[in-house]
């Protein structure tokens, strides 16, 4: 279950974040050698600063990176090679991620866009634009159907 023990290393980080020192030091210090290991083991990066809901999933681990200020919604599936990051020329924007989203293999999301509650990114779609709720985007660049 790499994808949990990612997961998992990742909710350790963000909650050091929210303890004092005494605390979040030497959690730190146990965070960084878990998240090197991850990263290096199962090629997921994931940093402690990006928001993520409950019940994600990442159903295959291998080339995962979730951007520092990258939202994630509940109940989101992400799969292997996805990206969600910054674009080109962009210093602050990363995605944020809707209820209930696919995320297809070899996905990349950059900039600051939303896709909406229960969309589908299928694999291999580069998205710069907002994606609706239920809507599909596939292809590259996304084409966006529009939810029936």
């Amino acid at each position: 279950m790499p994808g949990l023990h990612a997961l998992v290393v990742h909710r350790i980080g963000a909650w050091r974040r929210r303890q004092p020192a005494p605390v979040r030091i030497p959690v730190g210090l146990v965070y960084w050698v878990l998240k090197t290991l991850i990263r290096n083991l199962y090629g997921t990066e994931i940093y402690d600063t990006t928001v993520i809901g409950r019940r994600v999933k990442i159903g295959h681990h291998q080339g995962v990176v979730l951007g520092s200020s990258a939202v994630i919604g509940d109940d989101v599936l992400i799969r292997q090679n996805v990206t969600l990051g910054q674009g080109a020329g962009d210093d602050t924007g990363q995605p944020r991620i809707g209820n209930g989203v696919t995320l297809g293999p070899g996905a990349v999301i950059t900039g600051a866009v939303t896709i909406g509650d229960g969309a589908r990114i299928g694999p291999g779609a580069i998205v710069v634009t907002d994606v609706p709720a239920g809507a599909i985007a596939f292809a590259s660049p996304a084409r966006i159907l529009k939810p029936s």
